[in-house]
């Protein structure tokens, strides 16, 4: 999908965040790209600066995806982006 769409898709389902889901708790939607290079480079960034409305900038006119970000406090030191995370459609 593009930017756009991504971004209404996100607004849409703002909602869900603070919702469990297989005890761990929604804490942020984000926008990234589907294609694997992207993703790896999208991660990288988000990683680093844990913005992902900055880290999605390259990539704006690029295939993407909304993903959730869960437990992200538990897990400071090992966070963990997949892309078999889940997809919000």
């Amino acid at each position: 999908m593009n930017f756009k769409e991504a971004t209404e898709l996100k607004n849409k389902n703002e909602h869900l965040i603070g919702q469990k889901y297989r005890e761990a708790t929604i804490e942020e939607l984000i926008i990234r790209p589907t294609n694997g290079n992207e993703f790896e480079a999208f991660s990288k960034s988000y990683l680093r600066t844990m913005n992902a409305e900055f880290s999605i900038q390259p990539f704006l006119e690029s295939d993407l995806a909304v993903d959730v970000v869960c437990d992200r406090q538990k897990s400071e030191q090992t966070i963990y982006l997949s892309e078999q995370n889940w997809i919000i459609y």
